[in-house]
């Protein structure tokens, strides 16, 4: 799946922490519902295999109980958990189920990639020590007057 998480721009981290931490983990909603909250549009379908030719070259699916990115590459399939994995049309069918996920990555979602919190929290930590020093400069005054 860091195929995935490169694909979309988004933290694997936060990714898994979001999903994880879902009230309905480790439901297809928990996994819409985290991708909406890292601003990756997607829409969640139950499509009959017959009619996956349809489907665009990148989709997610269950298989073998995972949630995997999935490849299509003339007539094989590219399957993407753990690891990557070169597969038939039949290996995929019978390996996954009719849900399906559709997505397509954003400039917002991409943006949240790159936020460096390590300078937010610096900022918080400067911030309240600054405030704590002249909120004690202001006790020492008006003991002095």
């Amino acid at each position: 799946m860091d195929l995935f998480y490169s694909k979309l721009n988004i933290s694997k981290e936060e990714f898994l922490f979001q999903f994880q931490s879902h009230p309905d983990y480790p439901s297809a909603l928990a996994f819409s519902d985290t991708l909406d909250f890292l601003r990756v549009k997607n829409d969640i379908y139950e499509v009959e295999k017959q009619n996956w030719q349809e489907l665009p070259n990148e989709f997610l699916a269950v298989y073998k109980g995972n949630y995997a990115l999935v490849e299509k590459r003339n007539q094989y399939y590219f399957v993407y958990t753990h690891e990557k994995e070169k597969v038939s049309t039949e290996q995929l069918y019978d390996n996954t189920e009719n849900i399906v996920v559709l997505f397509e990555s954003n400039e917002e979602g991409a943006s949240n990639k790159n936020f460096d919190y390590k300078w937010f929290k610096l900022f918080i930590v400067f911030s309240v020590l600054f405030f704590s020093i002249l909120s004690e400069i202001q006790i020492c005054l008006h003991l002095i007057y």
